[in-house]
């Protein structure tokens, strides 16, 4: 329900709409929604707490900055562009 009040009030589409967390259950939920999402991801440990994209949709990028952030978005253009 938060997701889908969230994209009404953007006025947005699931696959135009970006989650950005360093929380990994936070993009889980987001990708399974359709949305692309960025994983901040804290730390060079390849085996964070949790890594759990073997298994489900892993995030569409993976940063480890903000000044990586805006490249990774830039670089994946609204779909319907």
């Amino acid at each position: 329900a938060t997701y889908a009040y969230l994209m009404e009030r953007a006025g947005s589409s699931e696959e135009d709409t970006w989650l950005v967390s360093s929380n990994p259950f936070d993009i889980l939920g987001a990708a399974a929604c359709g949305w692309r999402t960025a994983w901040m991801k804290r730390g060079e440990r390849p085996n964070y707490v949790m890594d759990p994209w073997a298994d489900s949709p892993g995030p569409t990028v993976v940063v480890s900055s903000f000044l990586e952030l805006a490249d990774a978005v830039a670089s994946h253009p609204p779909r319907g562009a």
